[in-house]
């Protein structure tokens, strides 16, 4: 499948940022091809950002509980079932008991541990490289959460000052998550023969993810062009307007998020 990937990252204007809004001091985005990145998008902004550890290397649950709370307002301890994972599994080539490398997390010893079949923006490692963002696996995903609508205004989204209503085409709802989600999942068990159910653990909880960290609300949903960054560049959304946040998130919405993707995915089965 080709696919144009001038016209994704320009389509509807996402080539510019909003006025005004720029990254936090200490935390600009930066990614170099020598650092260490993992198959979690979630992850690799983290470290793109400088909280984590810009080269991604020698994290421990300490430090990634601090980094997510940081930047994404997450619970304090969010990650550490994930880390208990990783370190129980014994993942890491750190040489320690208690801290990885998030390139270890691409290593074939963490397929369906923590790399799992049907990723959102991530071959299957049936078909060779499950590591690295594939912009045909994550065109499919973008085409169906309606982020390439050419009649979609990024400049409207964020102007609250004359009232302007961007509509529903603006967001990314939770049943319209949920339904790429489901069509993803159904598409990748019928092309994939070594196909693990894991995805159902794995992209169900990236999906409730990405909408629970790019979260507005206001509208109850997640704006496109935050989702847009958060996969296609793996870029904290400042620039379009995405907030320091406040107080940290409630990790009962995540989970009501999960439960929903996963109820409205199955019932469009």
């Amino acid at each position: 499948m080709k696919v144009n990937v001038a016209f994704i990252l320009t389509a509807s204007g996402y080539a510019a940022a909003l006025p005004g809004m720029k990254e936090p001091e200490g935390h600009e985005w930066q990614r170099r091809a020598s650092d260490s990145r993992s198959p979690c998008p979630g992850l690799n902004i983290l470290a793109n950002h400088g909280y984590l550890p810009r080269d991604g290397r020698n994290i421990n649950k300490t430090i990634l509980s601090r980094a997510a709370t940081e930047a994404y307002g997450s619970p304090d301890g969010f990650n550490d079932k994930a880390v208990d994972i990783v370190l129980d599994g014994h993942l890491q080539t750190t040489g320690t008991n208690d801290s990885f490398h998030l390139g270890d997390l691409s290593l074939p010893a963490s397929h369906n541990v923590c790399e799992f079949d049907g990723s959102l923006s991530r071959n299957d490692l049936a078909f060779g490289d499950a590591a690295h963002f594939d912009i045909g696996v994550w065109y499919k995903t973008g085409s169906r959460l309606g982020l390439y609508d050419l009649n979609y205004d990024h400049k409207h989204v964020f102007n609250s000052d004359n009232g302007t209503n961007p509509g529903p085409t603006a967001y990314v709802s939770v049943e319209t998550a949920a339904r790429a989600w489901s069509a993803h999942y159904a598409e990748d068990m019928a092309a994939n023969k070594n196909f693990s159910v894991g995805v159902v653990n794995g992209s169900v909880g990236t999906t409730a993810f990405y909408l629970f960290t790019m979260w507005d609300d206001a509208t109850q949903s997640a704006p496109k062009s935050w989702v847009r960054s958060f996969f296609e560049e793996e870029r904290i959304p400042y620039t379009w307007g995405f907030p320091s946040p406040g107080a940290p998130k409630k990790a009962e919405h995540f989970l009501q998020l999960v439960d929903q993707v996963y109820a409205i995915g199955m019932g469009g089965q």
